[in-house]
């Protein structure tokens, strides 16, 4: 699995970041920020390089629209997740879907479009036939054609995946993951060889710097948003907010390249093992690294070792 992407996951900035699966990273989401709950979020596997698309991801709105976007670097596929609270400024979703997929169709690339967007695809409606109509102006094409929602009395198809370019889609299941009650769309695509590609990770910087500026920061937060609270869940959530606030302000998630992730690791490594020891002991008069550089100036007088740089 490359990717995966979820809706309504009703966190804030804070919270969205902190979230850690194993291999995976925060690729692109969108939060509220006036009212409680939705949003969307999209997951990529480490490794994966991802170019956010700005200028698509301006076109994010509040319950109408909330839109995650994301371009697969080496292949020309972009990702779109949106989500659509129910009854909220169609005409608004219409306008903004026809506007990116008009964008992107023209710049030639393969659209993978899909998310809850509270339109059941399996009743025919003025809304279901406006989308029908966009679908035959860009030629797009639904790859889910049965029920994803399941209840006693209902059985709906809210959750979407369109696609302009069916040659890039494998196959596709629905899958009940027991988590809601909403099904899972598992989508397999063909994409081109990443073996090429740079790998890139993400990962926080835990120095004693960060450390520091964290306990700073904590030291400077009253807590009075947990104490003028009375819910125990209001508490905790006031308590998260503040303590995630400081956490992704003194350790900010930085994307590095493997090969310089690996260098740091020898750099940290050298520091440790090799370089503090003879410097508690006097051995080593100067020690300073720039990028790549690294200069060593050893004490001739209590080592057999000459200038090394």
């Amino acid at each position: 699995m490359l990717k995966y992407c979820f809706t309504e996951h009703w966190l804030n900035f804070h919270k969205i970041h902190a979230i850690n699966t194993n291999n995976f990273t925060l690729a692109n989401a969108f939060r509220r920020k006036n009212s409680d709950h939705g949003g969307s979020c999209i997951f990529v596997k480490q490794g994966i390089m991802t170019k956010d698309l700005n200028s698509l991801n301006e076109l994010g709105e509040e319950k109408s629209f909330e839109l995650s976007v994301i371009k697969l670097v080496g292949c020309a596929i972009v990702v779109i997740y949106i989500y659509s609270s129910p009854d909220e400024k169609i005409d608004t979703f219409f306008n903004k879907l026809e506007m990116i997929t008009h964008k992107l169709t023209g710049k030639h690339q393969n659209l993978i479009v899909c998310g809850g967007w509270n339109i059941n695809f399996l009743q025919t409606s003025p809304h279901t036939r406006e989308l029908n109509n966009l679908h035959l102006r860009y030629n797009l094409k639904y790859t889910v054609n049965i029920s994803t929602r399941i209840t006693k009395t209902t059985a709906t198809l809210l959750g979407v995946v369109i696609t302009n370019e069916k040659k890039c889609v494998n196959s596709l299941r629905v899958m009940g993951l027991g988590l809601s009650d909403h099904y899972t769309q598992i989508i397999s695509i063909s994409i081109a060889e990443f073996s090429n590609i740079p790998y890139r990770i993400n990962k926080r910087q835990f120095s004693e710097a960060n450390v520091k500026e964290f306990l700073h920061l904590l030291n400077q937060v009253t807590w009075q948003e947990v104490y003028v609270e009375s819910d125990v869940n209001a508490k905790f959530s006031a308590f998260m907010d503040a303590f995630l606030y400081c956490y992704n302000n003194a350790f900010p998630i930085k994307t590095v390249h493997m090969k310089q992730y690996i260098a740091e690791i020898f750099l940290q490594y050298l520091e440790h093992m090799h370089i503090r020891p003879l410097k508690d002991s006097k051995q080593i008069l100067f020690y300073a690294h720039h990028i790549d550089d690294i200069l060593i100036i050893y004490n001739t007088e209590s080592t057999n070792q000459d200038n090394l740089t």
